[in-house]
């Protein structure tokens, strides 16, 4: 029986956001309404695990926020 073949892992593959993301999608709304907004960028501290980039922690929280509201419409 024959399987369905995926990229191989182990390759790095280039993609661009341009792409994969439809020019009237609300995730560009969300990225140029992060982009603009004037946020601070701290030092993360020397201690412990590295933090995630605070800027990428808003646009996913906001992306899922929009998600889950236009589904219960």
């Amino acid at each position: 029986m024959d399987y369905i073949q995926g990229f191989d892992r182990g390759q790095l593959q280039m993609i661009s956001f341009d792409q994969y993301v439809k020019p009237d999608s609300w995730a560009r709304i969300v990225d140029l309404f992060v982009t603009i907004l004037p946020l601070k960028n701290d030092t993360p501290s020397s201690e412990g695990r590295p933090s995630y980039v605070p800027v990428d922690l808003l646009r996913l929280c906001l992306s899922k926020e929009i998600k889950i509201h236009f589904k219960s419409v």
